[in-house]
């Protein structure tokens, strides 16, 4: 019997470089379905439990009190990529 219970994520996202002279470009927000899963890098055939728990390491993988004052831009955009992702998987946003 194996010692291994369940599905168990940790998603260690690369840490962005970014310097303070830079500009960061708008990334866009979902509007699709599809956009939302490219965003959350899933299939449409993800069980909505795995999503869910995905969603939540992402969130605290891009939150932006986890960054320098540097990264906090391009970590805020990224978080608001991802709940929008998740408002449209989820049903709360329609999607266009």
């Amino acid at each position: 019997m194996s010692a291994w219970k369940g599905l168990h994520y940790r998603y260690d996202a690369p840490r962005p470089r970014v310097r303070l002279d830079e500009t960061i470009k708008p990334e866009f927000l979902p509007r699709s379905l599809s956009d939302a899963h490219r965003v959350l890098n899933v299939n449409s055939a993800t069980p909505k439990h795995v999503v869910e728990k995905l969603v939540l390491c992402l969130r605290q993988a891009w939150h932006p009190d986890h960054g320098s004052p540097g990264e906090r831009p391009l970590r805020t955009m990224k978080l608001q990529q991802i709940n929008a992702a998740w408002d449209i998987a989820n049903g709360k946003r329609p999607a266009e």
